[in-house]
């Protein structure tokens, strides 16, 4: 997730949006100028005449009397519209490569299988990992809590995400990091949870998806991820009435479903995580394409769910967590914001 360099899915997708501008552009100069204004101006008229019958024979005479002038006078149009829509294209594919998975066929039966279509997916920097405390390179005393500034978000909708997930979009704060400030894009879940903590795998995992101020892509991407513990006593707390309030423990939205949030919602639910210690590396987005360099967070503090909250998500997506791979030659530290060389 994190870049402060152009990663090559991020450079792919760049160079794939311009081709997008530049061949929507050539097909516009086509459309404005392989056909005569007359010749236009004529035909236009003469679909008009077909699809209008006898009824509208007075109103295509009106139209056929300033056809052809108007179609002379907008001759640019097509190369206008087809510059502009090309434009639209670049600019969105380019920022929404960073708030879900690639598009395309994968899941998560065998997750190998996403080496062959998205190559990074092999890289030596990985995500998630197994947080062991014995190779903890060192701890620190930064807190999350005094990096974070989320605030409440009225009416923002949770969607079934290709159903493979279910997602929340929107600006719910920021995230100060030593090279600037990342803001909230979305957050996600995973049953079973995606990172181990010395070998155990959790119930599930709350993502939180920062992106650098100015960046777009998979560029400059931060991640919070809080693990969820399935406890029979869980009750009454802030996290578990934010989980509430997506639906978890009655009904999540269905396959290509909206569901609106009735009450405002605050990620300041996990307030007493942020506060707690956390573990950090530099790793990858779980999902393809897999780009690396992705600032990775991970409070140590668990959040207690219940079963009916995990049985929910169960009820509506099949098990959604990548593996856990290996830390190779990265640094695993404790509540330091950053590794050496990171930033």
């Amino acid at each position: 997730r994190p870049l402060a360099r152009i990663c090559p899915a991020a450079q792919l997708a760049m160079m794939s949006a311009g081709r997008v501008l530049i061949a929507a552009c050539l097909l516009g100069v086509a459309c404005a100028f392989s056909t005569p204004s007359a010749q236009r101006g004529t035909s236009a008229l003469q679909d008009r005449r077909n699809s209008a019958g006898v009824s509208g024979s007075a109103q295509i005479q009106e139209i056929g009397q300033t056809a052809a002038p108007r179609e002379a006078r907008s001759s640019l149009g097509p190369l206008v519209f087809g510059c502009l829509l090309g434009l639209v294209v670049a600019v969105t594919g380019t920022s929404q490569a960073a708030l879900a998975g690639a598009p395309g066929k994968w899941g998560y039966t065998d997750t190998k299988e996403w080496n062959a279509a998205f190559p990074l997916c092999t890289g030596k920097e990985q995500s998630p990992i197994d947080l062991k405390t014995s190779v903890v390179s060192s701890t620190s005393k930064d807190s999350l809590a005094s990096s974070l500034s989320y605030a409440p978000l009225k009416g923002v909708e949770i969607f079934n995400n290709a159903a493979k997930n279910v997602q929340v979009n929107g600006g719910f704060g920021t995230f100060k990091l030593p090279d600037g400030d990342y803001e909230v894009k979305q957050f996600h879940f995973h049953f079973p949870a995606e990172h181990e903590v010395d070998g155990k795998l959790a119930a599930g995992e709350l993502h939180i998806v920062h992106q650098k101020k100015g960046s777009s892509g998979t560029d400059g991407l931060a991640v919070v991820g809080i693990i969820l513990d399935e406890q029979s006593s869980a009750a009454g707390t802030p996290e578990l009435k934010f989980m509430e309030q997506l639906g978890f423990g009655t009904e999540l939205p269905g396959k290509n479903s909206i569901t609106t949030v009735a009450d405002p919602l605050d990620l300041n639910a996990f307030a007493n995580e942020y506060a707690g210690g956390f573990y950090h590396y530099t790793g990858s987005l779980t999902t393809p394409p897999c780009a690396e360099k992705v600032h990775w967070y991970v409070c140590q503090k668990t959040v207690p769910v219940t079963k009916a909250m995990v049985n929910s998500f169960k009820a509506r997506f099949p098990e959604n967590n990548r593996p856990v791979q290996p830390l190779n030659a990265r640094q695993l530290v404790a509540s330091s914001l950053s590794v050496p060389g990171e930033f």
